[in-house]
């Protein structure tokens, strides 16, 4: 769905101050924005997206920490001043431009837990992952992401922790992570 920047932070609005809203009845504070899906995608390749995004935030509460890939959000954030942390799609196969693969494609959903967690802990520990043509692309990593609708997340995330602590790396909270 293509839409205008003021669109794409009118909606960012509105969504925002709804969920704000619930988790106020929850005794609970929103953290941080992850976009989702296409939306999400699109803001880390183009300028006028992520500009709406942080528009958006800057808005709402400029302390939230905007989760994304690396690219254009990342760098628009960072550049307004705004916490960024680098996510990493622990279960979707990545182009060579750091996208992951359209759901719309056969194979755009990993589903074997041995490389998932072996993708991960080479993303997290080497700093690279190995797109769909077999290429190793550098990426950083401050967050993973496991898709909940996966078939057998429980479980593939449950390989993916045994398989970094085996790695030695240390598993805390994003704002942890943040805050060094």
């Amino acid at each position: 769905m293509e839409m205008s920047g003021d669109e794409i932070a009118s909606d960012l609005l509105y969504q925002l101050g709804a969920l704000s809203a619930f988790l106020r009845r929850h005794d609970a504070t929103l953290q941080h924005l992850t976009l989702h899906g296409s939306l999400g995608n699109t803001a880390t390749t183009n300028a006028t997206y992520a500009e709406a995004v942080v528009q958006a935030v800057d808005a709402f509460d400029p302390d939230l920490t905007i989760v994304t890939g690396d690219g254009e959000l990342a760098r628009i954030a960072r550049r307004g001043g705004f916490r960024v942390a680098l996510i990493f799609l622990a279960d979707r196969p990545y182009t060579a431009m750091l996208q992951p693969v359209s759901r719309r494609l056969p194979n755009s959903v990993l589903t074997d837990g041995n490389v998932i967690a072996d993708r991960v802990v080479r993303a997290v520990t080497e700093g690279v992952v190995e797109t769909v043509t077999g290429e190793e692309v550098a990426v950083r990593v401050d967050t993973i992401l496991l898709h909940g609708d996966t078939p057998g997340s429980v479980r593939l995330g449950q390989e993916i922790r045994q398989a970094l602590t085996r790695a030695n790396v240390a598993i805390e909270p994003m704002a942890a992570i943040l805050r060094r």
